[in-house]
């Protein structure tokens, strides 16, 4: 079993109350191809990535942002209008229908669909941004005036934003008051 030296490893975030089945679609093959940790305990899973892996996402979210976000959001598009088509068409189907063959291959149709769409919100995580920051950073850009650049700032982009924050710094006080609000 290979050794793992903690202070290698940053902890990235936990969640609490998902089954293995449902983790099992969230630890997708982007994730299969890092260096990180998951643990479960309880039902709370926990996950830490290697400080290397976090600094290379972070290269690769900077350049997503700089030369590919075209084509990123294209590529979102295109599965959110699979999605509308996918999921009612399921809703409507008489599943009693079809053997257990049929059904064995259609809830891999849906896992490997559900999968597709988990591995496109994985460029969207906050460890791929660091690199976004640090150059926001330098082009002196200020979040609170960048957040209220809008002639309205929403309540989902205030609350993204907090998230967002939250994830860089979490604790356990701006935690609970940020699942209050």
């Amino acid at each position: 079993m290979k050794q793992i030296d903690p202070n290698n490893y940053d902890f990235m975030f936990k969640v609490s109350s998902l089954s293995f089945f449902f983790a099992s679609w969230w630890a997708h093959r982007n994730y299969e191809k890092l260096d990180c940790v998951v643990t479960q305990k309880n039902r709370t899973w926990r996950f830490y990535l290697s400080k290397r892996d976090r600094k290379k996402l972070s290269e690769e979210g900077l350049k997503l942002i700089e030369d590919n976000m075209i084509d990123f959001k294209k590529e979102t598009m295109d599965l959110i209008n699979k999605a509308k088509k996918f999921f009612p068409k399921i809703e409507k189907e008489n599943l009693e229908q079809y053997d257990n063959k049929i059904l064995s291959e259609k809830f891999q149709n849906l896992i490997m669909f559900i999968r597709r769409l988990w591995e496109q919100f994985f460029f969207t995580e906050f460890f791929m941004h660091d690199k976004v920051q640090e150059k926001a950073n330098k082009l002196k850009i200020n979040e609170k005036e960048y957040l209220t650049s809008s002639p309205k700032e929403t309540l989902a982009s205030r609350e993204y934003y907090d998230r967002c924050k939250l994830a860089l710094n979490p604790n356990e006080k701006d935690l609970k008051k940020n699942k209050k609000k």
